[in-house]
């Protein structure tokens, strides 16, 4: 049987009734502010991360970071971008050699990443967890969503159907599109400075 409290239909919703000024609230940031270079120390710790996996023999999904003692650097740069992203809300790491990897490995390397930054949670209804952005020819129509078509994302936030939205998003290029594939970026604490002054 599951308890909890009824919410109320005629509540309002809670709002943060003043700006917020700090370093979120960006209109057009230097991208440099974003970068975060990626060192041949950690480089070296995840070839040497891949030989464990290899010798491992289990599906990405079920790696654990206790299996991988040895990232030290790489929790570094991990603990660089959680800064930055709590700072700016976007970071940039320059930059991993993708060609130099498959694609299992590159989907272990994000992956480990991602648990370096926090609890890994699902991307779609069926509880995967790493998913692809590809063009996949479809249009967009009842179950195709519009990361597997050439069209263009208005902005949004992932996982809505959640209970607990996610904190940190993260996309790792395997390949740079032909043409389009731009990302757009905008401050939803900026929105919420533009929406309390327009409409107060």
């Amino acid at each position: 049987m599951a308890s909890g409290t009824q919410r109320s239909t005629n509540s309002t919703p809670k709002m943060l009734h003043e700006d917020i000024t700090d370093q979120r609230a960006w209109i057009q940031p230097p991208l440099m502010d974003w970068y975060i270079p990626f060192p041949e120390s950690a480089m070296a710790e995840l070839d040497h991360a891949l030989d464990v996996i290899d010798q491992l023999r289990q599906p990405v999904y079920t790696l654990a970071l206790d299996q991988f003692p040895h990232l030290n650097a790489c929790r570094r740069v991990m603990a660089q971008v959680r800064t930055t992203l709590h700072q700016t809300g976007m970071a940039i790491l320059d930059r991993l050699p993708v060609e130099r990897y498959n694609t299992e490995q590159n989907k272990a390397i994000y992956w480990l990443f991602g648990h370096l930054l926090g609890r890994v949670v699902d991307q779609k209804w069926g509880g995967t967890r790493l998913y692809d952005v590809k063009d996949a020819g479809k249009p967009l129509g009842h179950g195709v969503r519009r990361s597997i078509t050439n069209l263009d994302q208005p902005f949004h936030t992932d996982g809505p159907w959640l209970s607990m939205t996610p904190q940190i998003v993260g996309l790792f290029c395997l390949q740079t599109a032909q043409t389009g594939g731009m990302s757009r970026l905008v401050s939803l604490v900026t929105a919420h400075n533009e929406m309390r002054r327009l409409h107060p």
